[in-house]
């Protein structure tokens, strides 16, 4: 018998919902999820929402929009897909997201130059949303936030898969299997791309200079570091009962694995590539990713779909 320790479970498509804040789910020009985030004093801001920020950061442009001053002493260092930085953080004002208030954020001063599309004011990170049942939407435009233990309705029912959250840096990390072998998948919605690492994509069966490898490069992250990569297509990538048919993966070794625990063993960055048509929520006081069934297409000559006459 299946377990419910090592397989999704399904819910009951009538499940609980308690009172909760939605929005408007964008999409960038560049491709990225932003939501509109009130500060107080100021006019809407558009941020990212990233699954894959411990913090939240804010633009060059923004910041001198805002009027924001460094924080004395806050200086960090920033990790991005692309490498590491140190910075300034910045004290912004009370923000109002999903209906919910946030006060006393301090955020990561972006390095001037990096931009990841017009109009943007920053990236949402885990610290305004980690406390939260956090719902996606991207096939219908919505994000939520939730309190804990509410489970957002649906009309095709869950599959709930376990997550881990890595301690300090919260990356919600999930069990994968990519062609049939183990990665530990990070759920990053900042990120357009998915990655894995050639420790994930040489168990997969593929080697660097292998036939049908596409070479590519970008700017990438928070950092705006040059990024080298090979894209390979690969057969599916499972979590539980959830699939993602024949995806094209980027490779390589990005320094962003190291904090993410990724360096030494198969690893996934779950991108937008795979999730950009999906319903999805992050419990992050349940420990747990619901990901909504998708509707199966009608049968060909059965325009009704399944058990119509």
């Amino acid at each position: 018998m299946k377990t419910l320790a090592s397989f999704a479970l399904l819910l009951a498509v009538l499940s609980p919902v308690a009172s909760a804040g939605v929005q408007p789910l964008e999409r960038t020009d560049a491709g990225h999820a932003a939501v509109r985030v009130q500060l107080d004093g100021h006019a809407p801001q558009r941020f990212i929402v990233d699954t894959g920020a411990s913090t939240t950061a804010v633009y060059g442009p923004a910041r001198r929009s805002l009027a924001l001053s460094p924080e004395p002493g806050a200086q960090a260092q920033l990790v991005g897909v692309g490498g590491a930085q140190a910075i300034e953080r910045y004290r912004l004002p009370a923000l109002t997201v999903a209906g919910v208030r946030v006060d006393g954020v301090l955020a990561t001063g972006l390095p001037d130059g990096v931009a990841h599309g017009d109009g943007l004011a920053g990236i949402l990170g885990r610290d305004v949303f980690g406390d939260r049942v956090v719902e996606f939407d991207f096939a219908a435009g919505r994000f939520g936030l939730h309190a804990p233990g509410t489970v957002p309705a649906t009309r095709t029912g869950w599959t709930v898969l376990p997550i881990r959250l890595l301690p300090d840096a919260g990356f919600v990390l999930l069990d994968v299997q990519v062609d049939g072998r183990p990665v530990t998948a990070v759920l990053d919605t900042g990120a357009r791309h998915s990655y894995v690492n050639w420790h994930a994509a040489r168990q997969a069966g593929l080697a660097p200079g292998a036939a049908g490898l596409a070479r590519g490069a970008s700017s990438g992250g928070a950092t705006a570091h040059r990024i080298e990569f090979d894209t390979a297509a690969f057969r599916k990538v499972e979590a539980g009962a959830v699939a993602f048919e024949a995806p094209r993966l980027r490779v390589a070794d990005l320094p962003v694995f190291e904090p993410m625990g990724l360096a030494d063993g198969p690893g996934l960055i779950l991108g937008l590539d795979l999730l950009g048509d999906r319903r999805i929520v992050v419990d992050y006081p349940g420990r747990r990713l619901l990901v909504e069934a998708r509707v199966a297409a009608p049968a060909a000559g059965n325009p009704a779909g399944p058990g119509a006459p």
